[in-house]
């Protein structure tokens, strides 16, 4: 087995009264896992989205981590049957641990590029 870390070190000042200093450590211990890239060729601007993680090979737990790799496209991601819950904006990425309750699909809002997300699968055989 191995073991998967995840670190998150949020500074913000100037917003609001108070600083906020955030530092927060996920460590799940891996039973199987990797990273690849899908090109979203058929899901730029259709409504129709591409299908980037499978729920019925994966169990409660498994942690995902997304990148939108284009300099200028947006990606939404859709982790329930036609909502949006997560809109990635060029070059940024989430990480988060995923209940495996439905697929996790991802398109395109734009069309002026052929974009490429970056999907990490790591399952902790829960």
């Amino acid at each position: 087995m191995a073991t998967l870390t995840a670190k998150t070190n949020l500074t913000v000042s100037g917003i609001v009264a108070d600083d906020i200093a955030l530092d927060v450590t996920m460590s799940p211990t891996v039973t199987e896992g990797g990273v690849t890239s899908k090109t979203l060729t058929s899901a730029r601007n259709t409504g129709t989205a591409l299908t980037v993680v499978t729920a019925a090979y994966h169990a409660v737990g498994t942690v995902i981590y997304l990148r939108n790799m284009s300099s200028t496209e947006n990606m939404e991601v859709e982790l329930t049957a036609g909502t949006t819950h997560v809109f990635l904006k060029p070059l940024t990425w989430a990480v988060f641990p995923w209940e495996a309750a439905t697929d996790i699909k991802v398109w395109s809002t734009n069309s002026s590029e052929v974009p490429t997300v970056e999907v990490g699968i790591f399952s902790t055989g829960e």
